[in-house]
C-alpha cells in the first residue's frame, strides 16, 4: 500500500515526531494487521493517530496502539494492535495504564492469541474476558 505521508507534514515541512515513529513502526503495525480479520489497514491506522482517534505508543523493539472506547457505563482503552518483541512490549505497558488511569478509564483491554495469557500481562491483572468467536457472512 502506498500512503502519501507528505499530508501529514507540519506546516513547516518537517515530520512530526509522531509521525516518524509510525513510519519506524509500520513494519510491526502491518505484521499485526494480518491478525485484525481485515478491520483496518495501515492507511485507517495512520489516520486514525494524525486525528488522535488512536493512541501511538512505541519502544526500540515493539508498538501498541490505542483507542479510546467510551460506551454508555463504562470507558476503557483498548489495544488493537500490539506488534513487536515482547520485552519491547513490556516496556511501554506502564505508560499505557497510566494514561489509562489519567484519562478515567476504568480498564485496559487487548485481544490477541491465547498465549499472551501466559505473559507478563499476568503482573497486571489481565486475564481473559471473554473468547471472540466470528462467523463471517
Amino acid at each position: 500500500m502506498i500512503i502519501d505521508f507528505d499530508k501529514y507534514l507540519n506546516e513547516d515541512g518537517t515530520q512530526p515526531e509522531w509521525l516518524s515513529e509510525f513510519i519506524r513502526c509500520r513494519k510491526w503495525v502491518e505484521d499485526a494487521l494480518e491478525y485484525s480479520l481485515g478491520t483496518h489497514n495501515v492507511q485507517d491506522i495512520l489516520d486514525g493517530v494524525a486525528t488522535n482517534a488512536l493512541q501511538l505508543w512505541a519502544s526500540d523493539k515493539a508498538v501498541i496502539i490505542t483507542e479510546i472506547m467510551v460506551y454508555p457505563r463504562k470507558k476503557l482503552l483498548h489495544a488493537p494492535i500490539v506488534a513487536g518483541n515482547l520485552e519491547g512490549v513490556a516496556e511501554i505497558a506502564p505508560s499505557i495504564l497510566e494514561f489509562a488511569k489519567f484519562i478515567g478509564c476504568q480498564g485496559v483491554t487487548t485481544a490477541g492469541r491465547k498465549g499472551w495469557e501466559r505473559t507478563f500481562l499476568r503482573e497486571y491483572n489481565f486475564k481473559p474476558a471473554y473468547n471472540c468467536m466470528l462467523m463471517e457472512i
